[in-house]
């Protein structure tokens, strides 16, 4: 049975080296023909970056990916993978699974959040598992630097209406962007368990499993940068659970209502007050 599993990796790597063999050859013809034009330093300058990134960037992320797999820790993934990533996560939950997700709210990020299609099936599969019972999600949205995003209350409303629990941290309070994805223990075999401390105000008495974490930087306004995925047996995880379980109690929880104008931050801006 191994040897048949083992025939089987080595035919579908095979398959990849077809299917990437002639693109990354086409790199190369393209920057070796274009040198020979002196108009075309700018599809020279485009093929040479594609080359790089499929003969050096990818390669170095999946000797990452081997490693995290192996010894866990953290993985880190340019900010542009984060949404097909984490929709992809949230896709293959088996039913009975968790997500905590902190999201620190600008206007840019709402804006695009609107216009990106990946994000907008994401919030669309977290609405419609919670409305199955199939995903129990905890949402925070932090206002640490807006007062108000247009349209956002209807986002919301519907988050509320398909059973997701949402509460809100007013300005002068903040928690990492992060997910946190947990699993039912039933689904994985007894020796792989990665079992972390449940949270007694959102697990109660729920046999759950860590599956992993997401930490997103996006210090500058809506960019992303990057994306680092978390081992749930690291430290790391048991930071940022700890983290959003204090931020959990400190915000304050949220109710569908008629308005489906800009929410507001429900705290008062403390800078104000101070002046």
């Amino acid at each position: 049975m191994r040897t048949q599993h083992h025939v089987e990796d080595l035919k579908e790597s095979l398959e990849t080296a077809k299917r990437f063999g002639p693109a990354v050859l086409s790199f190369s013809d393209v920057v070796r023909d274009s040198a020979r034009d002196p108009d075309s330093y700018h599809v020279q300058a485009a093929g040479r970056i594609l080359y790089e990134h499929a003969t050096e960037r990818l390669p170095k992320l999946a000797q990452g990916l081997q490693e995290f797999q192996e010894n866990g820790g953290a993985f880190d993934l340019p900010g542009d993978y984060a949404p097909a990533l984490l929709n992809d996560v949230v896709k293959r939950l088996p039913a009975g699974s968790t997500l905590w997700a902190a999201t620190d709210v600008t206007s840019d990020w709402f804006a695009k959040s609107n216009d990106d299609v990946i994000l907008h099936d994401l919030s669309k599969r977290v609405c419609a598992l919670s409305a199955e019972k199939k995903l129990s999600v905890h949402r925070i949205y932090n206002f640490s630097r807006t007062r108000s995003v247009p349209d956002l209350r209807t986002h919301i409303n519907r988050e509320l209406k398909a059973g997701v629990e949402v509460r809100i941290m007013g300005e002068g309070d903040w928690v990492p962007d992060m997910a946190l994805l947990w699993i039912p223990a039933k689904t994985i075999r007894p020796s792989e368990h990665r079992r972390v401390r449940a949270s007694n105000e959102i697990f109660a008495e729920e046999k759950v499993t860590g599956l992993c974490g997401f930490v997103f930087d996006a210090e500058i306004l809506a960019y992303l940068r990057s994306v680092t995925m978390v081992d749930p047996r690291s430290n790391k995880f048991a930071e940022l659970q700890r983290l959003f379980d204090d931020a959990w109690t400190r915000a304050v929880p949220t109710h569908e209502t008629k308005d489906a104008g800009a929410l507001r931050s429900n705290r008062p801006d403390r800078r104000r007050r101070a002046a």
